[in-house]
């Protein structure tokens, strides 16, 4: 629960710096949630692979969907302004 609350809130704010920059933010918020969830199932891979017990698995995966959610935020931080 707590990481859908987390995953709203980020989207959020995507939205915001994008229409701040005049950008559309659908493509951005789809992104970093894919981002999110490819770098959780990933991570939850590496770390059920690594130590052999789930909860290694839910700590990697909860990694994973953290640097997914920055790199998905940092991608609207870096877009360039659209200028009319």
């Amino acid at each position: 629960m707590l990481e859908l609350i987390a995953m709203f809130s980020i989207g959020n704010t995507i939205r915001n710096i994008a229409v701040e920059k005049r950008l559309n933010p659908r493509p951005y918020i789809v992104r970093m949630v894919l981002l999110w969830l490819g770098f959780e199932f990933v991570g939850a891979f590496i770390g059920l692979t690594i130590f052999n017990n789930l909860m290694g698995g839910y700590f990697c995966g909860l990694a994973g969907a953290a640097i997914g959610g920055y790199l998905g935020y940092q991608r609207v931080v870096q877009a360039e302004p659209e200028v009319y």
